[in-house]
């Protein structure tokens, strides 16, 4: 499960990568098509618990959609997978299982 917003994020990062020369187009491309061939379940934030992302937001310096991230976890009580130092933190101090 990931937020509905997730492979927008993944482009993101990796179009920034192509301008700062890291990656090419051609591996952005591909990369893509392998992260759309994932079955991953796009879930719409609840925009009811939108105070619910803040609180996680400030309570463990998170970004909004990093906090969109643990929100869902905890909602749907499902582990959550990171490398985000920030996130990992959250993730552990509300008791969220790795994945």
């Amino acid at each position: 499960m990931v937020p509905a917003f997730f492979h927008q994020e993944v482009l993101n990062a990796l179009l920034m990568g192509e301008r700062r020369n890291r990656i090419t187009a051609a591996a952005t491309a591909e990369f893509m098509a392998d992260l759309l061939a994932l079955p991953f379940a796009p879930a719409m934030p609840d925009t009811t618990l939108i105070g619910s992302i803040e609180a996680l937001s400030r309570k463990h310096g998170l970004t909004a959609y990093d906090a969109t991230y643990l929100e869902l976890a905890l909602r749907f009580k499902v582990p959550l997978a990171s490398f985000d130092n920030a996130l990992v933190r959250g993730r552990d101090a509300e008791s969220v299982k790795p994945a």
